[in-house]
This record gives C-alpha cells, sequence and structure tokens, in this order.
C-alpha cells in the first residue's frame, strides 16, 4: 500500500512538474496555415449562385422566413427540374439542369445562413 501512495505522489509531482512545459508556446504549431481565413468580402462573393445573391435566386426578400424560403424553393424545383425538361432539346435539358443546380446551391446557402 505505502508503495502505491509513493507511487501516486511521483506520478503528481512529475505531472506538476511537466505541466508548463506542455503546454509552452514551443510546442504548439508554428507553421503558417494553409488556407487563411478569408476577408468577410471574399466570403460574400462565394456565396454568390450565377451571380446573384442566394435571396434572389430564390425570388424571396432578404428578411424571408425559412418556411416562404422552402415553398419558394419547391416551386422552382417543380418548374426547373431537369427530370420536367425531358421533352426538350439538349440545350433546353442542360439549361434546366442549370438553373436546378442554382436553385439548389442558393437553398444550400440560406439553409447554412439558417443554422
Amino acid at each position: 500500500m505505502l508503495r502505491f501512495i509513493l507511487l501516486a505522489i511521483f506520478v503528481f509531482l512529475l505531472y506538476r512538474a511537466a505541466k508548463p512545459y506542455l503546454s509552452a508556446p514551443a510546442l504548439q504549431d508554428k507553421t503558417p496555415r494553409r488556407n487563411p481565413p478569408k476577408p468577410a468580402s471574399k466570403r460574400a462573393e462565394e456565396e454568390r449562385v450565377g451571380g446573384k445573391l442566394p435571396h434572389e435566386v430564390l425570388g424571396v426578400a432578404k428578411d424571408a422566413s425559412w418556411q416562404n424560403i422552402q415553398a419558394a424553393y419547391r416551386r422552382l424545383m417543380l418548374e426547373h427540374h431537369p427530370d420536367k425538361a425531358n421533352h426538350l432539346e439538349p440545350e433546353g435539358r442542360a439549361l434546366a439542369a442549370e438553373r436546378a443546380k442554382d436553385i439548389n446551391r442558393a437553398y444550400e446557402l440560406l439553409g447554412k445562413r439558417r443554422s
């Protein structure tokens, strides 16, 4: 029992002695970040879909409720879904697919902002 107590005290003292070195700045990663944070203006540019803001793509106001955003998304996808364009020429199908991608991306961006 005495050996156990002595061992516990030894481990405790060893930990206390090493603690300053475990969190020392020298041990922290000094390598530069590969992807530094982007300025707000860059993030805003990335959040555009086809040159438009996500709200503009879905045709809703900037302060629209989530229910209105969902309704606009569903309405637009019913109109522009690629499966609905099977009767069109290949150019029309490609246009519908591109429009559906823009609508999906805008909805995804607005969903990320919501959470």
